[in-house]
């Protein structure tokens, strides 16, 4: 197997290039203001829950939302997954009836990544066995910002070995990341250790998700599957508050790589807020459901 070099992969876009991108994207999310698109995007939604003060009592909250969803929007389709702590993970298998949602846990020492490999991995094996359908893990950006970027790759290869065919989300921490170039390495070396999806952040550094990120994002899964045929997905999250903002970067998903991806399979959303500012959106009314 030919070794890979890193260091060698750069961002097919410049800044202006990146920037341009952002901005047209802006103008066409404008545009997709229909019921059709907020349905879809809500969809996509990873619904999210990392508070210091979660416990079973909160878990149970939203998964009684979930399971009442239905019965209230009978429309609208149900998010794609719920994304918790992974102690937490066995009250959501123990009170989410709707399967259709996704257990998401942000597992393998959430949220820097600094630790023990080892411990990682154990950490990831536990969440499954609790009943975890996905883990989001975050990239160690010490590594990663030392250049070991083959070390990062071979952790990683084994968090997704240990994963299966649980779905691996590796977070790349973009905020922390200073170039075009360092931000598509990054997503490059995840992808190639097997993640199913790219995120760009925990939202626990400043500036979290950006459209400008994304559109690097972008090009290194569009880059990914002209190589191996693979087809990746992405998250964007941290910081998404509103619609509007969610419609951005839906609509840079649909522009750089085409609407077959802008559905839950290859599409998500991490979010804790901006459930109930699409749901008013799409209804036209305030709507604080979760």
């Amino acid at each position: 197997m030919k070794k890979l070099q890193f260091e060698k992969m750069k961002s097919p876009f410049s800044l202006e290039e990146i920037n341009d991108k952002v901005f047209r994207a802006i103008q066409k999310g404008s545009k997709m203001n229909t019921p059709e698109n907020l349905i879809k995007m809500f969809s996509c939604l990873d619904l999210t829950t990392l508070n210091n003060s979660d416990d079973e009592q909160i878990i149970e909250y939203y998964c009684n939302k979930l399971n009442q969803f239905n019965t209230e929007f009978k429309d609208i389709p149900l998010v794609a997954a719920f994304c918790i702590y992974p102690h937490l993970v066995k009250y959501a298998k123990k009170h989410l009836k709707e399967k259709i949602v996704k257990i998401a846990s942000v597992a393998g020492n959430f949220p820097t990544s600094m630790t023990f490999s080892s411990v990682k991995g154990i950490e990831i094996d536990m969440a499954l066995k609790d009943g975890a359908n996905e883990i989001d893990m975050v990239m160690p950006m010490g590594l990663f910002k030392a250049g070991k970027h083959d070390e990062i790759f071979q952790e990683l290869s084994k968090m997704k070995a240990i994963c299966g065919k649980a779905h691996l989300k590796i977070i790349l921490e973009t905020g922390t990341i200073d170039t075009p170039d360092e931000a598509y390495r990054a997503a490059m070396i995840a992808l190639h250790a097997g993640a199913d999806f790219i995120k760009t952040s925990t939202g626990k550094v400043q500036p979290a998700a950006t459209p400008e990120a994304v559109v690097i994002l972008t090009s290194a899964i569009r880059d990914y599957y002209e190589e191996t045929g693979n087809l990746r997905g992405i998250k964007p999250a941290g910081g998404i508050s509103s619609w509007d903002q969610a419609l951005t970067f839906f609509a840079i998903i649909h522009n750089e790589l085409g609407e077959e991806y802008t559905r839950p399979e290859y599409f998500r959303i991490g979010a804790s807020k901006v459930a109930n500012s699409i749901l008013s959106e799409i209804k036209g009314e305030k709507v604080e459901f979760f």
